[in-house]
């Protein structure tokens, strides 16, 4: 049985929508963060909670289908809840819907819970299973789709992480990712084709004035296209990957 459900609304601004009048990718995330944040306040398992606990949540992976884009100016309303615990993963879904009640995206990601300290994995303890109304007698297991990682990249853009990227954790926010590779994706498949779904694996953090290379590759696969995306830091490990499937907007 899945946990308890928070619901949020947002108004989409001005400053959060593109030169079509859609959401900004990057926004989509940062409302979803946000909304799971609230819920983690209203529970009494919020940041407070993680400092004194020496406790991180860490994300490790997004599925996000995007049906319809909310537009300037649209109120939409977004809610999520914990789908359950699996030992050392947690699973979250989010779905946004506007005020007519027609789902325009959903979303499923996946967490690890870090000791502060160490940094190392640790078990869920049961005080999360009871604040989010979770059975810790359910067994759950989510699929996300294995990414493709191409053996060699059509084009490249660097990056510095900088000050607006960096969030209280002291490190690049999950929303940065995807604006990254979006910046690194040709400028004539941003022009026609619509994003329509996209999954990250997250792999390494990013710390401030640290250098990162995105190599995009871009096919086409039937009347879509497909774009791989690999992020690297300065060592040249990979920090991120990202795979997007592209729709015509025409």
């Amino acid at each position: 049985m899945s946990g308890i459900i928070t619901t949020k609304e947002y108004l989409v601004q001005s400053y959060e929508v593109d030169s079509h009048y859609n959401i900004f990718p990057e926004v989509i995330l940062s409302y979803l963060q946000d909304t799971a944040m609230v819920q983690s306040e209203e529970i009494g398992m919020g940041i407070e909670y993680l400092k004194k606990s020496q406790l991180i949540w860490v994300l490790t992976r997004y599925h996000i289908k995007i049906l319809k884009y909310p537009k300037h100016g649209e109120t939409v309303r977004v809610s999520t809840y914990a789908v359950g615990f699996n030992k050392v993963f947690a699973y979250r879904d989010f779905k946004i819907e506007n005020l007519k009640g027609e789902t325009l995206i959903t979303a499923k990601s996946q967490w690890l819970l870090i000791d502060g300290k160490s940094h190392k994995m640790l078990k869920i303890g049961d005080e999360f299973y009871k604040a989010y109304g979770i059975d810790k007698g359910s067994r759950i297991s989510v699929c996300f789709d294995k990414l493709t990682i191409p053996e060699k990249y059509t084009f490249t853009r660097n990056f510095r992480a900088d000050r607006r990227d960096i969030d209280f954790n002291g490190h690049v926010n999950n929303t940065r990712y995807i604006a990254w590779a979006l910046d690194a994706t040709p400028q004539e498949v941003l022009r026609d084709y619509n994003l329509c779904e996209f999954d990250i694996v997250f792999k390494k953090e990013v710390f401030l004035d640290q250098s990162i290379a995105v190599m995009t590759d871009i096919t086409a696969i039937d009347n879509q296209l497909k774009g791989c995306h690999e992020i690297k830091n300065d060592q040249g490990e990979t920090v991120c990957c990202i795979n997007t499937i592209w729709k015509s907007a025409v």
